[in-house]
């Protein structure tokens, strides 16, 4: 069975590897629609202002003595894959039936410093199970930690939640690379259903630490849609 610390200590605050991203409600979502993340990014370098832009939403962050800041308000992108070309990542690769690789990037300012920090899901499916590595790396060095749940993609409904993993991941420390592998023997062994509907890995609830802060991430990192049959292997079709 895969061990990680069921709660991480951040800046003296212990984080549960229940915690979802939460505090303060955020203001209306604001459209910037010239604006993608590189473009943010370098019109705020300097401002002194704490935000994040991930999986197409920018968060500004309020100035608070909290230790979690709370959300002061959100930025609708509508070119949000050039935060992945800025990072130099790929967004989506399909090896297989059974294989792909998602890399969603972080970018984001804290304290006056900028930092990028692709986070990667690669997920190997073996029946009705799957080996999920999850895995960042960052510049300059950055605590992140996250949750990993199984949902089931409802199309045009919301999307639900099957399975939860019990742990919590990532690093507890500024780190420039991190790698975990939730095997696919361990808690989330045969929790993909037998019902020919799609599912997706999720990492939710992330949390990046800096600089004395923790800003809740507004967004997750999905697996590529799988479809999980009655009588074989769920296949990422």
């Amino acid at each position: 069975m895969a061990v990680v610390l069921a709660s991480i200590a951040l800046g003296g605050l212990a984080v549960p590897a229940s915690a979802v991203a939460g505090g303060s409600e955020p203001a209306a979502s604001q459209v910037d629609p010239a604006t993608d993340c590189a473009e943010y990014a370098a019109r705020n370098s300097g401002s002194g202002a704490d935000w994040a832009c991930f999986a197409g939403t920018v968060t500004v962050f309020a100035k608070s003595d909290a230790a979690v800041l709370p959300v002061a308000k959100t930025i609708a992108l509508t070119k949000p894959a050039a935060a992945r070309c800025a990072a130099g990542v790929t967004p989506l690769v399909v090896a297989s039936d059974y294989i792909s690789n998602v890399t969603e990037p972080i970018i984001a300012s804290i304290s006056g410093v900028g930092y990028t920090v692709p986070v990667t899901v690669r997920t190997v499916i073996y029946n009705h199970s799957a080996d999920v590595k999850m895995s960042y790396t960052a510049s300059p060095a950055v605590s992140v930690i996250w949750s990993l749940r199984i949902r089931r993609d409802n199309n045009l409904a919301t999307d639900d939640t099957v399975f939860t993993y019990p742990e919590a991941y990532g690093s507890s420390y500024a780190t420039s690379s991190y790698s975990f592998l939730e095997d696919a023997y361990s808690e989330g062994y045969n929790q993909l259903p037998y019902d020919g509907k799609k599912y997706f890995y999720d990492l939710y609830a992330i949390r990046m630490s800096a600089s004395g802060k923790v800003l809740n991430i507004l967004g997750s990192v999905q697996s590529d849609r799988m479809t999980c049959y009655k009588t074989v292997s769920c296949k990422f079709k």
